[in-house]
């Protein structure tokens, strides 16, 4: 059983349609012919919401083996290029420049990467939060190039125009 006037489904025993309201059975009200209906657009968030939070966990899903692989080459007590190495600093030296860089650059992309979680689940969950983490972080993802930077203009794109603000605001959860 649909509704007369707006189309939508019904349930049997309804008395008023849950979408317009019109009381279910009655002939639906006509238009002028000077008017003509016109679907409600559907706002950029909410065509682009679901998509941009899953991109977000995708690029945290890509981040995190790197984090770690880094991270295991900061605790090598020998580089596997050590026996090509033919520079000013003896192996000892090498290990103390090289394990705390990549060390540091391991624990900085993993952390990144739990950041970048927490925005594609708080975008895919509409918190209320979700949209203010998601442009800081798309402003920073942008300096990651070319996925990084792609994924930054997108949520930009999709989240700071003003009317997204309010889009957004509508949707989301306290």
């Amino acid at each position: 059983m649909f509704c007369n006037q707006c189309g939508s489904a019904l349930t049997l025993g309804v008395v008023f349609c849950p979408n317009c309201g019109r009381a279910v059975g009655t002939a639906p009200t006509p238009m002028p012919p000077a008017v003509v209906a016109v679907p409600s657009a559907v706002g950029r968030v909410t065509r682009h919401r679901n998509i941009l939070g899953a991109l977000w966990l995708v690029r945290a899903l890509f981040t995190v083996p790197a984090g770690l692989v880094l991270v295991g080459f900061s605790s090598f007590h020998q580089f596997p290029m050590d026996g090509m190495w033919d520079g000013p600093f003896s192996h000892g030296q090498l290990q103390q420049f090289l394990g705390p860089l990549l060390g540091g650059i391991g624990w900085g992309l993993i952390i990144f990467a739990v950041i970048s979680a927490i925005v594609g689940v708080g975008l895919l969950q509409a918190q209320s939060w979700g949209r203010m983490l998601a442009i800081v972080m798309g402003v920073i993802n942008i300096l990651s190039i070319p996925f990084g930077t792609a994924l930054g203009i997108y949520t930009l794109w999709v989240l700071m125009p003003d009317q997204s603000e309010a889009e957004y605001r509508a949707m989301a959860r306290p």
